[in-house]
């Protein structure tokens, strides 16, 4: 007599397989996404450039991901999208997206080269994983797009730091002050540009 075979038993590998993929989804998806703006330079000499920082490790896989740049409205003016991912990756570690220039001006290699970067000085915003969870975003000038920008972001940035625009030469650089004054955190930031960035500082890409 043929003996019927126990469907608990199929169905439990089944299971086992699919909390498998359940469990590691979180994991897979915390790759990009743990990164704040940290320095945003409008430079005049296809030097201009913007600072990543990795707030938790191994967040490489930037491929497909992009630096997304708004003019003073909130209107989208340029993406630089990365082609691959990054080496490193450690906790704090920093992801430089810089123009032709950059490399020549500053002594050290963007990790994506972009030479149509551009970053309006008078003002304007720039974001990381807009439209993603979370998205981040810096404000600075006479930015005053903020319905737009929250529109096609998903976040929103407050009140612009440096009203006046970024000086020439200078930087506007997240400060990492409110949780431990030497580690970037989430917690650093408020989504309140003016809050969370300092007017405007030496430049320093990293």
């Amino acid at each position: 007599m043929r003996r019927r075979r126990s469907r608990g038993r199929v169905l439990l590998p089944l299971l086992g397989a699919l909390l498998a993929l359940l469990v590691g989804a979180p994991a897979a998806q915390a790759t990009f996404h743990l990164i704040k703006v940290r320095d945003v330079y409008p430079g005049s000499q296809n030097d201009s450039y913007v600072e990543l920082q990795i707030f938790a490790a191994g967040q490489t896989l930037l491929s497909g991901h992009s630096l997304t740049v708004y003019d003073a409205t909130g209107a989208l003016t340029h993406s630089s999208t990365f082609s691959s991912g990054v080496a490193g990756g450690a906790n704090q570690s920093t992801v430089l997206i810089g123009d032709s220039g950059t490399a020549a001006k500053f002594g050290i290699q963007p990790d994506l080269v972009d030479s149509a970067l551009s970053i309006p000085a008078a003002g304007g915003a720039a974001c990381w994983n807009a439209g993603g969870i979370p998205a981040d975003c810096a404000a600075w000038g006479n930015f005053n797009g903020a319905a737009a920008l929250q529109s096609a972001t998903g976040t929103s940035t407050g009140s612009p730091v440096s009203p006046g625009g970024v000086t020439a030469g200078k930087a506007i650089r997240r400060t990492i002050e409110p949780g431990c004054p030497t580690l970037l955190e989430e917690s650093d930031d408020s989504n309140n540009s003016v809050t969370d960035f300092n007017e405007v500082v030496t430049r320093a890409p990293q």
